[in-house]
Formats: structure tokens, sequence, C-alpha cells
């Protein structure tokens, strides 16, 4: 996951939602930042891109099942 394009406020008194796409949404991303940026004078969005989102997700649902059925052993962990 990496910051794919900062706020054009980068001292708007408002944070807003981090906008996450992958693959040929970014560009619907970085459209909808420009929206909410210039409806809003308070509020910036940075638009992050996350690669493999579906493996990141696998990962995820593997590490949840495996601690929810082995208790008594060592806990997995998502690293993504």
């Amino acid at each position: 996951m990496y910051r794919f394009r900062a706020t054009s406020k980068p001292k708007a008194t408002l944070a807003g939602p981090p906008l996450f796409g992958s693959g040929a949404i970014l560009t619907e991303m970085v459209k909808a930042q420009e929206i909410l940026e210039s409806q809003s004078a308070d509020v910036g969005a940075d638009v992050w891109s996350i690669t493999k989102l579906c493996s990141a997700y696998r990962e995820g649902f593997a590490a949840d099942r495996w601690n929810m059925l082995i208790r008594a052993r060592r806990r997995a962990r998502c690293h993504t």
C-alpha cells in the first residue's frame, strides 16, 4: 500500500476520508478526490493504491480462521 496522490490541501482543517483503490479504479479515485476538494474548502483527501487487494483479503481471512479454530497454539498474524 502506498500513497498514490497526496491532497492538494495539506493545511485543511478537516482530514478527509482516505480513498483506496487498485488498478483501473485509481483514475476514479483521483476524480473523486478532485470533486471532494473542489466542493469543500476545509477538506483534503489522499488517494492510496492497494496492490493485490484480493491476496491481502485472503491472507487476513486465513489468519482469522486459523486463530478461531486453533486457540491453544501460536496465533497467526496477517502481515499485509
